[in-house]
C-alpha cells in the first residue's frame, strides 16, 4: 500500500469484512492505516455476517441488508465521481 500512496491521497475507501467478528476488527485496522495514507474515509462499510454458516456449499448469496448495504456503498462512492 505504501508503494503508491502518493496516488491514493484524497481518494474515497470503501471496505468489506467478513469474519468471526464480521471483519469489523479487520476493517477498524485498515481504516487507520488508509487515513494515513491520506485516504478519504465516507464511512462505506459492509460487515458480513455468518458467513461460515451461509457458505457451507461454497454459493454465498447475499441477504437484503447486504444488497442493501452494497447500493449504500456505491452510493458513497459515486459523490467522489470514481465509479
Amino acid at each position: 500500500m505504501d508503494y503508491i500512496g502518493k496516488e491514493w491521497q484524497g481518494k474515497p475507501a470503501a471496505f468489506i469484512g467478513y469474519g468471526s467478528t464480521n471483519g469489523s476488527r479487520s476493517i477498524s485496522q485498515i481504516r487507520q492505516v488508509t487515513s494515513s495514507l491520506g485516504l478519504v474515509d465516507p464511512n462505506a462499510v459492509i460487515e458480513i455476517r455468518d458467513i461460515y454458516k451461509r457458505n457451507k456449499d461454497e454459493k454465498f448469496e447475499a441477504n437484503e441488508f447486504e444488497v442493501k448495504g452494497l447500493a449504500a456503498l456505491v452510493a458513497k462512492l459515486q459523490k467522489y465521481n470514481i465509479v
